[in-house]
């Protein structure tokens, strides 16, 4: 199976809070990444996103929630987090109604604990492949 990785440093910062922080993310696609099977399929193969992983950060509101909702529609598996628990689980069991696969986790992406465990998380979930 062939594979490629690209590493991404992404800012963190607080609201107020003047300390530059950032993150290195390494994304990395697959032959083998695992494939998503969902009752909701695209309209167009040009743009299916079948067999793709996706994480979305805030994705229980706004931008984050459409984001993650067009790309489960696309049929990709989709991991969302955000801060809230209640609002995150919320999400979980709407897009599940629907036909989507999608898993989540709770996090602050301005801690770097959290950060690491997001990576984790998504990591075990999707086998080491992140396509999005």
């Amino acid at each position: 199976a062939s594979s490629h990785c690209s590493l991404a440093k992404l800012p963190v910062s607080r609201p107020g809070n003047r300390t530059n922080a950032s993150f290195n993310i390494s994304l990395c696609s697959s032959t083998n990444a695992i494939s998503s099977t969902t009752t909701t399929r695209p309209s167009s193969s040009r743009w299916s996103l079948n067999g793709m992983t996706a994480l979305v950060t805030g994705g229980t509101r706004g931008i984050g929630h459409a984001t993650v909702e067009e790309l489960a529609r696309l049929g990709a598996t989709v991991h969302p987090c955000a801060r809230n628990d209640a609002e995150l689980n919320r999400c979980l069991r709407d897009w599940e109604d629907e036909g989507f696969v999608v898993t989540g986790s709770v996090c602050d992406v301005s801690s770097r604990v959290d950060r690491q465990k997001l990576i984790d998380d998504v990591s075990s979930v999707f086998g080491g492949a992140l396509n999005i």
